[in-house]
């Protein structure tokens, strides 16, 4: 487990009302279950809220030292108990291709990044994310199905990406270290 990566993405942490940027976490774990959400997922909010303190901190700061300026800023809405509440119920651990032994998971982290940055909708509600979670709340995996993402490329959901993808990057990784020795 120590040595197992997966990947949680933050969706829209600031959206609470907005029902097309809902705020979430979601799970993407290539090998199902090795990492708990229910453990991620407090460790998370936590990193969230004192990042947003320390956010607030910085503004304060910068509008006390600006000439004629205030110390105090209004406060913006942050992440806040409610923000954490919504984004708690929101997550999710989601389908996502599966490696098919115990090495690749950081080829498969990196597949899940490449392919978030490319794929990722611009707005995510709450029925995007029930349809591709794997949690008891989410489909059985025959309803699963991918959400229509950027440029009408699937995504998330078990056939987001193919596994080879992943595997070649291994090759692809080594020849660019070679290119630098």
């Amino acid at each position: 487990d120590a040595l197992h990566w997966s990947l949680a993405l933050v969706c829209f942490p600031g959206g609470v009302g907005d029902p097309n940027r809902r705020p979430a976490i979601l799970h993407l774990d290539s090998l199902n279950g090795q990492h708990c959400l229910k453990t991620i997922k407090p460790l998370l909010l936590s990193f969230l809220e004192e990042e947003w303190k320390e956010k607030q901190k910085e503004k304060q700061k910068a509008g006390g030292s600006e000439a004629g300026g205030s110390s105090e800023t209004a406060e913006e809405p942050g992440l806040d108990l409610f923000a954490k509440k919504k984004m708690s119920r929101a997550s999710s651990t989601v389908e996502v291709p599966q490696q098919t032994n115990g090495t690749d998971c950081g080829l498969f982290l990196l597949k899940f990044v490449e392919h978030a940055l490319y794929s990722a909708p611009s707005t995510m509600t709450k029925d995007a994310i029930l349809q591709v979670s794997v949690d008891k709340h989410g489909p059985a995996p025959r309803d699963r199905r991918p959400v229509e993402g950027l440029n009408k490329v699937d995504f998330l959901g078990k056939n987001w990406f193919e596994m080879e993808t992943a595997n070649q990057l291994r090759d692809v990784i080594e020849e660019e270290i070679v290119k630098l020795f």
